[in-house]
């Protein structure tokens, strides 16, 4: 669960978001709606622990763990993920090659290819959860997607890959 308790955010000493406290259970689906400048991406910032969004007053938890003072790849670790308005595009980086780099990394295995047998079928499977298909794997990150296959292959990077159990 995703929680903040009163949370007061400033970016160069001018207050963003005020007093915000909200629940985020598992599983379920919020959406922060409001005009522009009234703070809903700020507050996403703040609760990802950008370094330029200072918490001043309130708690950001996770799972009843407070992550206020960790640094945002940690916050990465134990499951908040920010998704961009505007994916950018990275040439030569495979979307498979990502995903591997990265679990590599959160596991702290050097080659998930060899220690998890079938890992790549798995993730091919995996890929169809947000939509894709096995192609996407071994496309550019983001080059030539619609907007819809860009959120898409966010909520792929952000998934908890179950093919890890």
């Amino acid at each position: 669960m995703l929680e903040t308790k009163d949370l007061v955010v400033e970016v160069a000493d001018k207050k963003v978001v005020e007093g915000v406290s909200i629940q985020v259970r598992p599983g379920m689906l919020h959406v922060l709606m409001g005009p522009n400048g009234s703070g809903k991406s700020s507050l996403a910032y703040a609760i990802m622990g950008h370094p330029n969004y200072t918490v001043v007053e309130g708690r950001v938890f996770v799972d009843g763990e407070d992550v206020t003072g960790l640094s945002p790849d940690e916050r990465a670790r134990r499951g908040l993920f920010l998704l961009f308005q505007n994916p950018v595009e990275i040439p030569g980086v495979k979307i498979a090659t990502l995903l591997t780099a990265s679990l590599n990394k959160k596991l702290g295995d050097s080659d998930l290819m060899q220690s998890i047998p079938g890992f790549s079928e798995k993730l091919e499977v995996e890929t169809k959860i947000p939509g894709l298909s096995r192609e996407h794997l071994y496309q550019d990150l983001n080059v030539g997607f619609s907007g819809g296959e860009r959120k898409r292959s966010e909520l792929l990077q952000a998934m908890e890959h179950p093919c890890l159990r």
